[in-house]
């Protein structure tokens, strides 16, 4: 597993804002994704945005490569 440079900058795509945040104290599922290869690496940016009623969440890793997406539907009617 590849050493994290200890920051995770959180991008909301929709309100344009950009935060950077310690990964002290988070766990290490939130800090490393497995690459293609399925090796560990760290995620050191998240893009947020949504469309219609999902949420798309896309992780990347220090040379720009997608980690990890997921798709967070609304619940409920």
């Amino acid at each position: 597993m590849n050493r994290h440079p200890g920051f995770i900058t959180y991008v909301d795509a929709d309100a344009q804002t950009e935060q950077v945040a310690s990964v002290e104290g988070l766990a290490d599922a939130l800090c490393f994704a497995p690459n293609e290869r399925g090796d560990l690496v760290p995620v050191v940016r998240v893009v947020a945005s949504r469309q219609a009623d999902e949420r798309h969440i896309l992780e990347y890793g220090p040379q720009g490569e997608v980690l990890r997406s997921t798709i967070q539907r609304r619940s409920g009617p």
